[in-house]
């Protein structure tokens, strides 16, 4: 699937584009639909958003936003980040 590994996965709200973090801690869209013959084509991988490392991390049902959560010992939350308005590239 992607050409340098990746972590973190998360699966957009309609289930057609995988998101992931690769080695350069880089965020990366990939999408997924059906070819003709019904089996999946996947899309080019492309960055959406470039951002040191992240121990957890969602997207917005609409894909429009990306939530950082960082966390430390007993679940203490120590920083909430929301990218709003995100854009290919960010």
């Amino acid at each position: 699937m992607s050409s340098g590994g990746g972590r973190l996965p998360v699966w957009s709200g309609d289930g057609r584009t995988l998101y992931f973090v690769n080695a350069k801690s880089a965020f990366i869209g990939l999408s997924f639909s059906t070819g003709p013959d019904g089996k999946p084509v996947l899309g080019a991988e492309r960055t959406i958003y470039t951002r040191g490392y992240v121990r957890d991390w969602t997207i917005s049902p609409d894909g429009a936003s990306l939530i950082f959560i960082d966390s430390a010992r007993l679940l203490r939350l120590l920083g909430l980040e929301v990218v709003l308005d995100l854009q290919p590239g960010s």
